[in-house]
């Protein structure tokens, strides 16, 4: 049987031949730490400052200690202060030998020699604080711990990332010391492995591959944690993960995951290689939308400028728009912590030249490429430096922005791009491309002043790790009674407005925004629009954004849902539930002049529309906004404008963030109407790798398909015979007095449990894996409803899925009050709850719809005790009696594992008992009456041993020993009675004492405790044939006496 220790072994020993050296946390060598609060040790750290910091006394090293050891009480502040200490040292005053005062920066870790650090895995460390905590393992540098793992069996079910994720959770708040130099966590559970920052949720918690960015392919390993381990756990690799890929950010620490670190890392080595060769092409990073390729960027330059070969050099970053220029430099302006110095933002062509004409080394500098622009009697742009040391990093590098080709223009004059003006102007600087999108195979422009690809992280893989959501496609219809010619012209017209240079383009654009703009079109389209957000949230919170092809229908539209909910509407920048976000100009009309705003009102919208919480819930858009700008919690995004390739796929990246509200199944959703599908398709097949399957964008009929298939396993559940009859569920539907409704809700659920009991060995496989569970038809009912769920969630405004509104409700009550009676209100995961219908087709129902059989019982029957021939009666007489046996079941359960949950012996005895009595029941063995018979009989049996302490005179403690030395028949009835208590006292005695909340790490204590043990049973002639196992049960026993000490 394979063990949770088994994968902590297996992981401790892959990290000893990485390069660690393993302590066994309870058996901690003097000097480490001076008591169990104290997750820093002092050994390993004066060490290592010392020896980093030869020429300091020792006083300085004492007092620095004394500052890395201060406490404070906001982690994340803390959490940050210790970063920058890792990073940049500590700094301290001293008096030289001659009494004369010094400032020194005391190093605390030596990032460029790893043979300079002290690296240890410390395994099962006993930690005071709220509670005791004891992680299974933790990395520590030069005596700080900087990496948490949580460890699951691999061969328990119910072992899983979400649970290891939930005690690294409350151990930051239970243990908060351990993580002030904590730089990331891992879990796994054997099979899947993850890694995640200080702030993060579970869903940001991603998993780690090893890239070998030759081939753009992954290195394969024995499973996720071997490659996490192998990959970013050598010695010199967390060193400089922990250097160069942690960021803080507005109260939220980020670190990289595995293909910004292997990209990045990529692009130091290309640009050392084109410094060295002069070609000045370092070459393109493709980092699809949404993958952090804009905190790639500050990584990457971050490490330039720390890159010794480079000798401090100029960083200037260009984009092709001034939104995206503040929104990059924004996101430096935030991780100058991490650059070492703050970025210089050009304000106009005059600045720009200044800035680079001065420097002779350093800066980070941001530039619209327009800066780039030649002035009025210049023939070609002048050099502004010569400098070899300077890089150009450009976002989003499409030949359409930064091509070489000379045009003529009106004027005669034959002009360049901007490309050539920028090389130009720094002739020996080196180039680097990053984008979200692909360059297309005749970008030769591109290629010729970047080079190939650096690093390739497409579409598919970022949806594949996690790293965004799918996207899930719906087309609509907003139209008027048109003649029959009406979408042939609209289609020409549109196929026009894709060729931007098609000489009628322009000319055909006013016609096109004519026809879409119609004022009865656009209020059709604010109708369904609104109509559809309704539906859309119903269940699930979310932000929209609508894309229109021009700023008069944005206004327009604008104006239309003013009508429809003037509520909405507020001329306030700080209120209202929509807003526009578009370009202004000086010769705007009136009513457009309410919309344009300055930069700190902008800045008020964008906050506003990024915060879940905040009612702004629906941005309307023309050209902003749709590149750069993320806003995680917005998931829909409805599409009244042509829109192909590259400006295409920018745009509805805005809705594939990860957030709560979204998953791998219940995506962002395109809501388009305008036709977009073919261009979608055809922008999906670019976006990956050459030689991948093409991937196409998720139509919503392939949701509402799976959807059917799921509401088809629901009602043929309900259909086949239980007891000789079937649920009609098509009666129940039409049921709508509340006393009624309830009844056929606690049928159905009992049901649906009883099922399992009927065919036991014809189970319905899940997923085509034979079933685990003893209940897997229950089990596929509970999925079948959540994933009919998700497809309702999308697809509700569809006709023929909102049809199914009202059946849905009544089956997701059906499996709350399941999920209610076997697992009470703690079962239910985060979400299920975000995911569970709001608005029922029955509104007399209450307003939580989910019914506790206990509950019930005792408003109904309140003079009825729990367990007597009463309640035998009531439950025998119940129309519901599997469902009552589920919520026995649970009761049950709860009752072993709370009430004798210190006697290990009974705990185990009555927990068989339970599971053979269930084992029957679902085999068909014994009636659902008898099972809960059975179950009443054992709940009996259990309070009269548990009571039996009083009787013997032995506590609780006492009683427990008593059971495990007992619990051989021979043994007691050789012994007797008054020497077996007499023996459980003595034991619960000397265990007490010597049990630790560490004890059972320290080999030597539980040695000589075995020791006290036998010379116990010797001494009081305990059978000897059976002394070895009445050892290993008082041991077992003394173990759970341990965990409640620690509380665990």
């Amino acid at each position: 049987m394979y063990h949770e220790a088994d994968l902590e072994n297996t992981a401790i020993a892959t990290l000893v031949e990485l390069g660690w050296r393993h302590v066994d946390g309870g058996a901690l060598p003097d000097g480490f730490r001076e008591n169990d609060r104290q997750v820093i040790f002092d050994e390993s750290l004066f060490s290592a400052l010392s020896q980093l910091n030869p020429d300091l006394p020792t006083s300085a090293i004492t007092d620095a200690m004394t500052v890395l050891k201060r406490d404070s009480t906001n982690l994340y502040e803390r959490n940050q202060t210790a970063y920058t200490h890792l990073k940049s040292g500590v700094s301290v005053s001293y008096r030289d030998a001659d009494g004369n005062a010094k400032q020194a920066m005391v190093s605390v870790v030596d990032f460029y020699d790893v043979a300079n650090n002290d690296f240890i895995i410390v395994s099962q460390l006993s930690i005071q604080g709220q509670r005791q905590r004891r992680p299974d393992l933790i990395a520590y540098i030069n005596g700080l711990p900087v990496a948490v793992f949580e460890l699951k069996n691999p061969a328990d079910e119910n072992a899983t990332l979400t649970h290891a994720y939930r005690q690294i959770d409350s151990a930051k708040r239970d243990v908060s010391q351990l993580f002030v130099y904590h730089q990331l966590s891992v879990i796994s559970d054997g099979i899947q492995a993850r890694i995640g920052s200080l702030t993060a949720d579970l869903s940001r918690f991603a998993p780690w591959f090893v890239v070998d960015e030759s081939t753009h392919s992954r290195v394969a390993f024995i499973d996720e944690l071997d490659a996490l381990l192998h990959g970013l756990f050598t010695p010199s690799s967390l060193l400089s993960y922990i250097a160069n890929f942690v960021l803080f950010e507005d109260g939220v620490k980020k670190i990289a995951n595995y293909h910004q670190y292997y990209g990045v890392k990529a692009a130091i080595e290309n640009t050392e290689h084109a410094f060295m060769t002069d070609s000045g092409k370092i070459g393109v990073m493709w980092h699809t939308q949404g993958s952090g390729k804009s905190i790639s960027m500050l990584f990457y330059t971050a490490m330039l400028t720390s890159c010794a070969q480079l000798n401090n050099p100029t960083i200037v970053v260009i984009t092709d728009r001034t939104d995206l220029d503040g929104q990059l430099f924004a996101t430096f302006s935030r991780g100058k912590q991490l650059l070492g110095q703050t970025p210089i933002q050009a304000e106009s062509i005059d600045s720009l030249r200044d800035e680079l004409g001065k420097r002779g080394a350093g800066g980070v500098i941001f530039s619209t490429i327009q800066k780039f622009a030649i002035g009025e009697g210049e023939l070609r742009h002048p050099v502004l430096n010569e400098r070899k040391n300077i890089v150009v990093i450009t976002d989003e590098a499409h030949r359409t922005q930064y091509g070489f080709m000379q045009t003529l223009g009106d004027d005669g004059k034959y002009k360049f791009g901007f490309a050539k003006h920028l090389r130009d102007a720094l002739p020996n600087a080196s180039f680097i491309g990053f984008t979200g999108t692909p360059i297309s195979e005749d970008d030769r422009d591109t290629k010729e002043v970047f080079g190939e690809y650096i690093s390739i992280y497409d579409l598919e893989d970022a949806v594949k790790d996690g790293a965004t959501v799918p996207i899930i496609y719906e087309a609509r219809q907003a139209k008027l009674g048109e003649s029959g010619s009406f979408d042939d012209d609209v289609a020409q017209i549109e196929a026009i407005l894709a060729d931007e240079t098609h000489p009628e383009h322009t000319k055909k654009l006013g016609v096109m925004n004519l026809l879409k703009g119609n004022p009865k079109r656009l209020n059709a389209l604010a109708h369904d629009i609104l109509a559809h957000y309704d539906k859309r949230t119903e269940q699930m919170d979310g932000k929209a954004m609508v894309v229109m092809a021009s700023r008069k229908m944005c206004v327009d539209l604008y104006d239309c849902i003013g009508k429809i909910r003037p509520e909405w509407l507020s001329d306030d920048v700080g209120r209202g539930r929509v807003k526009i976000m578009m370009t202004a100009s000086s010769t705007d009309p009136e009513n457009f002049a309410k919309h344009s705003y300055n930069k700190i009102q902008k800045e008020t919208i964008e906050k506003r529309f990024k915060d879940p919480s905040d009612e702004l819930v629906m941005v309307i858009v023309c050209d902003m906004w749709l590149t750069g700008f993320d806003v995680p919690c917005c998931n829909t995004m409805y599409i009244d404008k042509p829109m192909a390739g590259h400006n295409l796929m920018q745009a509805i990246a805005r809705v594939n963030r990860v957030f709560k509200n979204k998953d791998k199944d219940n995506g962002g959703l395109i809501v388009d109407y305008t036709g977009l599908f073919d261009e979608l398709k055809k922008a999906y097949a670019q976006y990956t790798k050459s030689g991948k399957q093409e991937l196409k964008p998720k139509d919503t009929s392939d949701v509402i398909a799976k959807l059917k298939d799921e509401l088809s396993v629901i009602r043929g559940q309900f259909a086949e015979q239980v007891d000789g009859k079937a649920f009609d569920v098509n009666l129940a539907l039409q049921i709508d007095e509340p006393q009624a409704l309830f009844a056929a809700l606690r049928q159905a659920a009992n049901h649906i449990v009883a099922l399992d009991r009927q065919k036991p060995n014809t189970a319905q496989s899940i997923n085509g894996k034979a079933p685990k569970s003893k209940t897997p038809r229950k089990d596929r009912f509970l999925q079948a409803v959540r994933l009919a769920k998700k497809g309702y969630a999308l697809c509700g405004m569809v006709d023929e899925v909102a049809v199914f509104a009202r059946e849905l409700a009544f089956f997701d009550r059906v499996r709350a009050i399941i999920v209610k009676n076997q697992t009470g209100a703690g079962g239910v995961s985060i979400d299920e709850v975000l995911l569970r219908v709001k608005l029922l087709a029955h509104q007399a129902v209450d307003s939580d719809g989910v019914v506790d059989l206990f509950e019930q019982m005792q408003k109904s029957h309140p003079n009825i005790a729990l367990l007597s021939p009463e309640f035998l009666a009531l439950v025998k007489s119940s129309d519901t009696p599997d469902l009552w046996a589920l919520a026995m079941q649970k009761y049950l359960s709860q009752e072993i594992a709370e009430k004798s949950a210190g006697n290990l012996t009974l705990k185990t005895q009555f927990a068989q008992k339970l599971k053979e009595a269930m084992t029957k029941y679902h085999n068909n063995q014994i009636t659902v009456l008898e099972v809960i018979e059975a179950m009443i009989e054992l709940s009996k049996t259990m309070q009269e041993q548990l009571a039996r302490g009083e009787h013997l005179g032995l506590n609780f403690d006492e009683l427990a020993f008593y059971d495990a030395l007992a619990q051989n028949d021979s043994a007691k009835e050789l012994m007797g009675d008054e020497l077996l208590k007499q023996i459980a006292t003595i034991i619960c005695q000397k265990v007490k004492s010597s049990a630790t909340v560490d004890w059972r790490q320290k080999q030597n204590v539980q040695a000589r405790l075995r020791v006290e043990i036998k010379r116990i049973l010797r001494r009081f002639k305990y059978p000897p044939d059976y002394q070895e196992s009445a050892v290993e049960r008082v041991i077992e026993q003394a173990q759970g006496l341990a965990n409640d000490v620690a509380g665990e």
